[in-house]
């Protein structure tokens, strides 16, 4: 299957009730004639079928809680276009494009008067939301996006030397008004803000732009964001920035840095506030923690504060990036423990170029994260050694508290994963370090982004071991210091799931097979009972459950039903087993896996795991294993004396 990058205009949809403004009540279009339409914004990698495999994909009516229209699928039976009427008036005003059975961008006409007006980059695609303000079926503004989409699309801009591209991600007087900045803070942006026009016909424009329609974005560099809290310099609300964010370019072969400057969020998105420049090594540093709103005196920095002391020229830097860049591209032809190896060299060599710790440190996460998942695997289990010495150094050179932990936590999971994989390995004692050593993290580093998910991994651990008291001790910790992080919102899920018994609980989401809304809380469950299953494809024991699932649910008809919530992060895979195993109950799906917010609302963290409902909607049991499930269900079914 191709793919199509490039939109064109497709004369004549408009009689297949497809285009924008188009009626449902024309002919129905066959697949191929549906297949034509392509998005209104470019450059979306979408599945294309070629002319032979049209030729074996299906159009089918569809009616739910979406509302009305087409679908066309593959013949593998995933979905490749969806044609919406979302208002009930007989016209098309959602157009959906998926990739691997994903949809990935849709074009919609929000006001329901035929064009489109809003355009949205979903799932793998990213978290793009643009918005036609005109009324032209162009796009005006930026409703939401990410800092890291923010530098992909200045390196496109600054590639093409396209203005008003740039201009959509630049934080506009209005929105500066409501940053609530103090009166020099103002100023000082106000006035990058009005130069940007001048400066981009000077940068951009000019052949010293380095850049050309070859460019290619690769990675956004930057420390972590920092939040400037309410009262700093007159600062009226907290305001959360990037500063000296660095975009890595490849043109050519070549690799090249992008300065990009400070972002800003503001709501859903963030803005930069300055044009783009080629980044030069006397210039200052890469991707430090200082910039326009965190700013160190310079009389304690030396005499040139933008380079720390025997940092490397910029020629060595490509240098090393140019060989990461060609390693990883072999990655495949290589055997896995050399490349791990070739890559920490590559990696701690970056690190050494620079003195300055903040420059230091993404290369050093770089470093930690190759070796840990090396180690983990037992791809390369010298990456367990690596880790030790490297936090060791850390600790040292008195780095702060949230590289150390980063380091520190990975080299716990690579030893405890690598511990585990050893023959004759004694995994009660390994278990008992391992929490240990948990706690101990947790003690050490209070505030660190990793001890979240160290939290929920002890948490976890003890609920496997039945003790629950001590489970729930952890997972309220993950809650009330974590809240807004993944680990903090799962941890969350987990308590609500262990206090389930007796209460109601809510799963609600899209058939897989069907296309169709599910809802837990549906009338039509009541008095029935219900089990819902959580299952992936990868799991073993899910599998081998579905075939008592199966007999159960033929003998008792009606009175028995089984909800599944797959948790795979390919849809294509749950399809296929659902399928093979000829599930004939509804399942759920939804992308990010583990990470989904079917798991996260209910804390799943292994699998499978089964909730059993009776005839009121309320949890009877939690954590059942299969050979518990028909006992519990001939419980519930029994006449009440």
């Amino acid at each position: 299957m191709m793919r199509m990058n490039q939109p064109y205009i497709i004369a004549g949809l408009a009689a297949l009730g497809l285009m924008t403004g188009s009626t449902l009540q024309a002919a129905p279009p066959t697949a191929k004639e549906a297949l034509q339409l392509e998005p209104t914004q470019t450059s979306i990698d979408y599945d294309q079928p070629t002319e032979a495999e049209a030729d074996e994909c299906s159009i089918e009516v569809i009616k739910n809680g979406q509302g009305k229209g087409w679908v066309v699928k593959s013949k593998n039976h995933l979905d490749l276009r969806r044609f919406m009427d979302t208002n009930d008036d007989n016209v098309v005003d959602l157009w959906c494009y998926y990739r691997d059975g994903l949809e990935i961008y849709r074009d919609v006409d929000t006001d329901y008067d035929g064009d489109v007006d809003q355009f949205r980059w979903l799932t793998t695609a990213g978290s793009r939301w643009g918005i036609d303000q005109e009324g032209d079926g162009k796009l005006d503004t930026w409703k939401t996006i990410s800092p890291e989409e923010v530098s992909e699309e200045a390196v496109s801009a600054m590639a093409t030397r396209d203005w008003n591209r740039f201009q959509r991600l630049l934080l506009s007087k209005d929105e500066l008004q409501k940053l609530g900045l103090g009166k020099s803070r103002l100023t000082q942006v106000e006035k990058k803000i009005s130069e940007a026009a001048s400066v981009w016909k000077e940068i951009a424009s000019g052949d010293d732009n380095p850049l050309s329609e070859k460019s290619r974005w690769v990675r956004f560099e930057a420390v972590r964001p920092g939040v400037i809290p309410a009262g700093t310099d007159d600062l009226q609300k907290d305001l959360q920035v990037y500063e000296n964010v660095v975009a890595l370019v490849e043109t050519d072969g070549a690799f090249q840095m992008l300065q990009l400057g400070t972002l800003v969020r503001i709501g859903d998105a963030w803005r930069a506030l300055d044009v783009p420049r080629p980044y030069a090594a006397t210039e200052g540093q890469i991707a430090s923690s200082e910039g326009l709103f965190f700013n160190v005196n310079p009389e304690m920095q030396g005499s040139n504060p933008g380079i720390p002391p025997g940092n490397a020229s910029e020629e060595e830097i490509q240098g090393l990036l140019s060989k990461l860049q060609e390693l990883d591209q072999k990655a495949d032809q290589l055997p896995q423990k050399e490349y791990h190896k070739d890559r920490a060299d590559l990696l701690k060599e970056l690190v050494s170029l620079f003195d300055d710790k903040e420059v230091k440190t993404p290369w050093i996460q770089r470093l930690a994260e190759t070796l840990s998942v090396a180690a983990q695997t037992n791809i390369y289990p010298e990456g367990v050694d690596r880790l030790s010495s490297l936090s060791d150094e850390l600790e040292k050179a008195n780095y702060d508290d949230n590289i150390r932990a980063y380091v520190q936590y990975r080299y716990l999971m690579a030893d405890y994963q690598s511990s585990i994989q050893q023959e004759n390995a004694d995994f009660g004692k390994i278990q008992s370090v391992w929490l240990e050593r948990l706690e101990s993290f947790v003690k050490d580093y209070p505030g660190s982004e990793d001890t979240a998910e160290a939290l929920l991994q002890l948490a976890g651990a003890r609920e496997l071991m039945g003790q629950e008291a001590e489970a729930k001790k952890w997972y309220q910790v993950a809650m009330k210091d974590f809240s807004s992080t993944i680990p903090g919102k799962k941890a969350a899920g987990a308590m609500r799931r262990l206090d389930s018994p007796g209460k109601s609980i809510e799963v609600a989401g899209t058939d897989i097979k069907s296309g169709q809304k599910f809802a837990l809380s549906s009338s039509s469950l009541r008095g029935r009972v219900v089990l819902v299953d959580y299952w992936a494809s990868w799991c073993g024991p899910c599998k081998d459950s579905f075939a008592d699932l199966k007999e159960m649910y033929g003998k008792y008809g009606g009175k028995f039903v089984v909800i599944g919530v797959n948790l795979d992060n390919s849809k294509d895979e749950a399809a296929k087993v659902i399928q093979e195993y000829g599930l004939r109950w509804p399942n759920l799906w939804e992308s990010g896996g583990l990470e989904s917010r079917f798991a996260t609302e209910m804390g799943i963290l292994t699998l499978p795991t089964k909730i059993l409902l009776d005839g009121n909607g309320r949890v009877v049991a939690r954590g059942l294993h299969i050979t518990q499930v028909e006992d519990e269900v001939k419980k519930l079914l029994q006449p009440r004396r």
